[in-house]
């Protein structure tokens, strides 16, 4: 007696990477041979060169964050990334008659003088 239990969904199956000493060692297998001594010595540079990667990995993790804030620095010329954040804009004296140019050259001294009414408005 045959028990099949199924929940009506596929087996999943994940895609796996193709390397090429892995493609090496499945071709010569589908073709039922060993592997030659060319594709023998390549693996072995391939597997004595891992150590470098991982090292080199290494590196990168531990200095991701420096190497971000550099890129970042590049990427946005001039100042930091904060800078290119949209400021609120300013408030406009509507309907007084004040051009936004005149609004700005009368802030700084009338908030001096009579405390934040221009002399022009008075």
């Amino acid at each position: 007696m045959i028990v099949k239990a199924s929940g009506g969904s596929s087996v999943a199956r994940p895609q796996l990477y193709q390397t090429v000493p892995a493609a090496t060692i499945t071709q010569a297998e589908q073709q039922d041979r060993f592997l030659q001594q060319g594709e023998l010595s390549d693996l072995a540079v391939y597997l004595s060169s891992g150590v470098k990667r991982l090292e080199i990995a290494a590196t990168l993790a531990n200095n991701s964050e420096v190497i971000v804030s550099r890129a970042a620095n590049r990427i946005f010329v001039g100042g930091s990334p904060m800078s290119y954040v949209e400021r609120v804009a300013e408030p406009q004296l509507v309907g007084a008659g004040v051009s936004a140019e005149q609004a700005r050259k009368w802030a700084q001294p009338a908030l001096l003088n009579l405390g934040g009414v221009p002399s022009a408005v008075r």
